[in-house]
C-alpha cells in the first residue's frame, strides 16, 4: 500500500483526509454527516502506518475531529445564515450529533505538509529495505546456482538415461 501510492494520496487517505477533502467541498458539516461518511469510507480509507482503521467508528471520527486542531466547532450566530463563529475548544465542548464542523485551514495544511513529508520518508525507508531484500535473493539464487553448476552436466545425462528407461 505505501509503495504502491504518492505520500499525499497516503496522507489524503486517511480519515482527517476524508474530512479536509468533504468539508473542503461541501462546506462545514454536522458531526451526525461525518460519521455518515466514515461509515461508507471506513474500509477504504488508512492509517498513515497504511492500516486499516479498527473499532469503533464513532469514536475513530470523533478522535480525528478533536486530537490535533485540523477542525473546529463553530455555531451559527443568531440571525446570521452562514456558519461563521468559531469555539476556541473542540475538546471541552459538549459534542452532539447536530454539532457542526470546520476546518481549520492553516493547521490543515500544516498538517499535510508535515505528513506528507514523513510518509515520503517512510516510503524512501521501505524502498531501500525492500531492495537490499531483493540483492539478498539475488545473490542466495547466484549461490545456489554456482553450487549446482559443476553437476548439472550430470543430472542432464540421468535425465536422458531415465527418460531412455521410460516407456
Amino acid at each position: 500500500y505505501l509503495l504502491s501510492r504518492t505520500a499525499e494520496e497516503i496522507v489524503l487517505n486517511t480519515l482527517w483526509g476524508l474530512f479536509i477533502r468533504y468539508i473542503r467541498n461541501n462546506g462545514p458539516q454536522p458531526l451526525y454527516i461525518l460519521e455518515q461518511l466514515a461509515q461508507t469510507e471506513f474500509k477504504n480509507i488508512r492509517k498513515l502506518s497504511g492500516h486499516p482503521y479498527t473499532g469503533n467508528i464513532k469514536k475513530s471520527v470523533k478522535g480525528a475531529l478533536t486530537s490535533n486542531g485540523l477542525f473546529k466547532i463553530c455555531e451559527k450566530n443568531e440571525g446570521e445564515p452562514n456558519v461563521n463563529s468559531w469555539s476556541h475548544s473542540s475538546k471541552t465542548a459538549k459534542i452532539t450529533e447536530e454539532t457542526i464542523w470546520k476546518i481549520n485551514e492553516k493547521a490543515a495544511e500544516e498538517f499535510i505538509q508535515d505528513k506528507v513529508q514523513k510518509v515520503s520518508q517512510q516510503r524512501t525507508k521501505l524502498m531501500k529495505k525492500q531492495s537490499s531484500r531483493i540483492e539478498v535473493q539475488e545473490e542466495s539464487k547466484e549461490s545456489e546456482n554456482s553450487r549446482i553448476a559443476p553437476y548439472k552436466d550430470i543430472i542432464s545425462k540421468l535425465d536422458i538415461m531415465i527418460s531412455a528407461l521410460t516407456p
